[in-house]
């Protein structure tokens, strides 16, 4: 038994390492992360190895730095509800990134997940956050701490409220008085990927910058690592559709033709 128990541990461990890395390396290669060379970079063994060193350390912080008991189960709780919350933004974000599709008349490109599985998993998170807000019976002391139930969800929430109100001082509040603008940048990676970092503009020089990348204009957003695919396939999809319009005319036009023959 101890053996399957060490092997489920292990194959989550695994799980987390993998996903928590790659995570973290999009982070960076979408320019949320400083240095995103050093975040993407999958040099020498073809992996990116800082973003597996920081998991590893924070894992290692978590597992070895909290005394056993309240302590360690406080962190660990506030980590699973901070997932949480990650992954409702997660679903969100992917409803509008379909919008933003099906707005510009592309369907799905690969693997998707159906729609009604989604909203599925997204109402469930959005019941897991929310019971977590509901007292224990006859108490309010939380299953596996001895202090306040709610401590670690009102922790999490804080938390991510700091985060924002840290966004909202680095993207407006910072430029705005340091009279520059936030842009973004793009490099290409030895592999061949696309990478975003955001770079500061000078307000004086913002004009000339969007002429010569092309900014979209829209607060601090990229135009994306597909454009190029997206422009091909909104061309593809428009050629398509004018080349059906044209047969249906030419055939109307034939079909004329016959009936005054």
């Amino acid at each position: 038994m101890c053996i399957f128990v060490a092997l489920s541990a292990f194959g989550h461990m695994i799980t987390v390492y993998i996903s928590h890395s790659r995570a973290l390396r999009e982070c960076g290669r979408q320019g949320v992360l400083p240095f995103p060379r050093l975040w993407t970079s999958v040099k020498p063994f073809g992996t990116p190895l800082f973003p597996l060193l920081v998991t590893f350390i924070v894992n290692c912080v978590v597992l070895l730095a909290p005394p056993p008991g309240d302590a360690y189960n406080f962190i660990v709780d506030c980590g699973s509800y901070s997932g949480y919350i990650f992954n409702v933004l997660l679903a969100i974000g992917l409803f509008r990134v379909r919008a933003a599709r099906k707005k510009q008349g592309l369907g799905y490109r690969e693997f998707h997940i159906p729609t009604p599985l989604l909203v599925i998993v997204l109402l469930w998170y959005i019941f897991v956050l929310a019971m977590a807000f509901v007292p224990p019976k006859g108490s309010l002391i939380g299953s596996d701490i001895s202090f306040f139930y709610a401590a670690y969800p009102i922790t999490t929430i804080g938390l991510v409220l700091l985060c924002v109100a840290y966004f909202v001082v680095w993207a407006k509040i910072l430029p705005r008085f340091g009279g520059y603008q936030h842009r973004i940048g793009e490099y290409t990676l030895p592999n061949g990927e696309k990478g975003h970092t955001v770079v500061k503009v000078k307000n004086a020089d913002v004009e000339q910058w969007d002429t010569e990348h092309g900014h979209v204009k829209g607060g601090l957003s990229g135009a994306g690592f597909d454009d190029d695919e997206v422009a091909s396939e909104v061309h593809l999809i428009a050629n398509h559709t004018n080349s059906s319009n044209n047969s249906d005319e030419l055939y109307k036009q034939n079909e004329k033709v016959v009936v005054k023959t």
